[in-house]
């Protein structure tokens, strides 16, 4: 299971790897759930990207399923660059109770090989949701949310940002970047 890595608390700088059951567990109201065994929040001096991103070995006997919740993707994955506008799906746990878990965002383009960013409700408690395209196509993960006209967070709005205030963070890079730290090659579970 993913999420972003500021979710997990991960310490901003160097990747984080550990072995099997020694990582911080991670819980429900429910009890435990897993592990993390990867995790990384920290910007590329190199390309400025973020990648902040987490992944938690599940604990056996714990019940999943790939499928995101009404949205029933992910059916593979998308690396997709554009100057067209696109309609983005995603499924959060925004911190706010009369607020919709299931929303569409719009991203004025998606020529960034690293991040997409988007219009749309997001907000605090979002960050880690899976985003999706129309067809289904995994993207990402919601990384900030922006305090712009139509969310509240801790994001920032610049020109390199297309003016859209919130950031999803592409799997692509963020997924290599895991697989080459713990030694094992990943992949997307599809519904």
């Amino acid at each position: 299971m993913s999420t972003a890595g500021h979710c997990l608390g991960a310490a901003v700088g160097r990747p984080q790897t550990w072995n099997r059951g020694a990582g911080p567990a991670v819980s429900t109201p429910e009890g435990q759930i897993g592990r993390v065994v990867f995790a990384e929040n920290r910007t590329s001096n190199e390309t400025a990207s973020q990648y902040d991103f987490a992944l938690i070995r599940l604990d056996k006997g714990v019940q999943s399923s790939a499928e995101i919740r009404s949205l029933g993707a992910p059916a593979g994955t998308t690396s997709d660059r554009n100057d067209s506008p696109m309609t983005l799906r995603t499924y959060g746990q925004s911190a706010f109770s009369n607020v919709s878990p299931q929303r569409d965002l719009l991203a004025p383009n998606t020529r960034h090989q690293d991040h997409v960013y988007v219009h749309g409700a997001l907000f605090l408690g979002d960050s880690g949701a899976p985003v999706v395209d129309a067809d289904g196509l995994a993207v990402g993960t919601v990384l900030g949310v922006g305090g712009g006209k139509n969310s509240v967070g801790v994001g920032s709005v610049d020109a390199t940002n297309d003016g859209a205030p919130n950031v999803i963070g592409r799997l692509g890079p963020v997924v290599q970047h895991a697989s080459t730290a713990l030694r094992v090659r990943l992949t997307l579970a599809q519904a």
